[in-house]
């Protein structure tokens, strides 16, 4: 072997770990190009559709206000979305006297962006139920919680801790609306160039399956699914998918895109 060979050798590149993989991100508008970056940066196919854009809920044409934030003992964020208007509820200043608490990492993390010094989180897992099977939430009789979500959110978490003897307030401070990415959708479903979707809430996934035409949803169910929380896999289920879905330890970029490199790079699936 001539010395150019070896060194043309040397210098091939190695094959990307994602190469060959096509990925839909689902997440709402301006919350999925980090981890398109991430996937594309490591050979994979990123194709983000929003299915949601977040908008903040109005009060007689002008944005929410939260005025007494230390009547409260628990500010209660359960997505990020929540923790950005609600922090813009509260005029972009944290209140001094009340704690804040995230349901998740993710969340916490967009807290502590916005400035926040000290966040509560589970001890362990994720969502509301983590939340409140954690040690500061155990006990919780007598004190004021405010839980701030989206609309038509969740009541699970205010009635848990209601029944606890806690005093609880909800505040919907943002909604979800549907975005028109389905005709486009369609087409990529058609063109067979998706291979994973990735879901973070049972609420998209619903949406996702209504907007599509009839073949595009029974192409979608073809798709594998990655996922991280138990009622988007319940909800899976009864909508039919076809494969087993892919379960990360979380919502967060990281931990969806360790599930998928460990899946993508692992043994061949049985069929």
């Amino acid at each position: 072997m001539s010395k150019a060979s070896e060194i043309s050798l040397r210098r091939r590149p190695e094959p990307k770990p994602l190469a060959g993989l096509g990925v839909l991100l689902t997440r709402p508008e301006g919350q999925n190009e980090a981890l398109a970056q991430r996937i594309e940066a490591l050979g994979g196919r990123a194709y983000a559709y929003p299915i949601f854009t977040i908008r903040p809920l109005l009060w007689q044409g002008k944005p929410l206000t939260l005025t007494h934030p230390n009547h409260y003992d628990w500010l209660i964020f359960v997505s990020p979305n929540a923790a950005e208007h609600g922090f813009r509820a509260l005029g972009q200043r944290w209140p001094r006297r009340c704690k804040l608490a995230a349901v998740g990492e993710g969340t916490a993390r967009r807290l502590y962006e916005l400035g926040a010094r000290q966040v509560y989180v589970p001890n362990s897992g994720f969502g509301s139920e983590a939340l409140v099977e954690s040690t500061d939430f155990k006990s919780v009789r007598g004190l004021r919680c405010l839980v701030l979500r989206g609309r038509g959110g969740r009541d699970w978490l205010a009635a848990q801790l209601s029944n606890r003897g806690a005093e609880v307030d909800t505040l919907e401070i943002y909604e979800r609306v549907r975005s028109a990415a389905a005709p486009v959708l369609e087409e990529k479903l058609f063109e067979g160039v998706l291979d994973v979707v990735t879901v973070t809430s049972a609420q998209t996934l619903l949406a996702l399956i209504e907007g599509l035409s009839e073949e595009g949803a029974v192409r979608l169910r073809h798709l594998l699914l990655l996922t991280a929380g138990s009622r988007v896999l319940e909800l899976a289920r009864v909508l039919g998918f076809v494969r087993s879905p892919l379960v990360a330890t979380g919502p967060g970029d990281e931990s969806l895109l360790r599930t998928l490199l460990e899946w993508w790079t692992g043994p061949e699936e049985e069929v």
